[in-house]
This record gives C-alpha cells, sequence and structure tokens, in this order.
C-alpha cells in the first residue's frame, strides 16, 4: 500500500485517486487507468499493484474496509484522532 502511495504522482482527483492506488496497493490489485467519460476517451494512471481485480476480490475489498474501519474506531477511542483532525477542518 505505501509502494503505490508512493507511486501515485499523477492525481486529477486529490480524494479518490489516492484510495484507489493505496486500496489497490494493499490488495495488490491493479485499479484505475484511461476509460470513457461524458463520451470522451481519457487517460489516467494505472494504480495500485500487479493484478487484475476478479470477482473474488470484492469480499476481499470489504474485508479490508472493514478492517480500516475499525481501526480508526479503535483509535479514535483511544486517542481522540478524530477530533483532533476535525478541529484542523472546520
Amino acid at each position: 500500500a505505501l509502494a503505490a502511495w508512493s507511486r501515485c504522482t499523477e492525481r486529477k482527483s486529490p480524494n479518490a485517486t489516492l484510495v484507489m492506488a493505496v486500496g489497490g496497493g494493499a490488495l495488490d490489485l491493479r485499479l484505475g487507468g484511461g476509460g470513457h467519460y461524458h463520451g470522451h476517451w481519457q487517460t489516467a494512471p494505472i494504480l495500485g499493484g500487479a493484478n487484475p481485480p476478479a470477482t473474488q476480490d470484492i469480499q476481499r475489498a470489504t474485508r479490508l474496509v472493514s478492517h480500516a474501519t475499525l481501526v480508526w474506531i479503535i483509535a479514535y477511542c483511544l486517542f481522540g484522532i478524530g477530533t483532533t483532525i476535525t478541529s484542523l477542518y472546520p
């Protein structure tokens, strides 16, 4: 995930691109790339890992999000991290 994050230099979206790169890297899945938007082809970088996604990866991705959410909740309860971050962005 950290390696995918460091390779994520071409970010059109400050939010979605980075999340796709890190999530794809954590699961070793190749995400992103070009696509049709509003009838026009737009190029975009390949993000994440090396393997193309498959149907069975949906369960893995869901598990990753569940675990990340649990870690965030525990960190919030133990350290109050959420209150610090929300105070930075009023």
